[in-house]
């Protein structure tokens, strides 16, 4: 990930005939912070994360290598070609977020669920008349 977000910016701010437009560089980062604040704020509060790659995760990194490479090699004849790739790989690098953002979502709120649950299961069932507790009157 540090290797490719250095290429990134790399390409960014040197004087590259087509290199990759300051848009493209805040995405990236933005992208990375979010991921990595998500990860941060999930371990702290659920103390496991349970999230692995996905397949627009993977299209993601693979169209950022193809815009570093294409970028290095300098294919001056398909600069046009090169500025779609960018934009695919922005829609890639929205999507796969988004689902990160969702499934980091989901997962908290399942850890809040149980936790109510186990919260519930854990205060004591209110007695009738014979002593004996509601849950075990109501088994008999």
């Amino acid at each position: 990930k540090l290797l490719m977000l250095s290429a990134i910016f790399a390409l960014a701010v040197t004087p590259w005939e087509h290199g990759f437009p300051v848009w493209f560089v805040v995405l990236v980062f933005v992208r990375e912070a979010i991921i990595l604040l998500g990860i941060a704020f999930m371990y702290g509060f659920l103390r496991k994360i349970e999230m692995g790659p996905n397949w627009p995760s993977k299209a993601t990194t693979v169209l950022q290598m193809a815009c570093v490479v294409w970028i290095l090699i300098d294919f001056r004849s398909a600069a046009p070609e090169l500025v779609w790739v960018i934009r695919l790989t922005a829609v890639f690098m929205v999507v796969s977020t988004g689902i990160y953002i969702r499934e980091g979502i989901r997962q908290f709120a399942k850890s809040k669920q149980a936790k109510t649950e186990s919260d519930s299961d854990a205060t004591p069932s209110p007695s009738n008349d014979t002593g004996e507790s509601t849950r075990d009157a109501e088994s008999t």
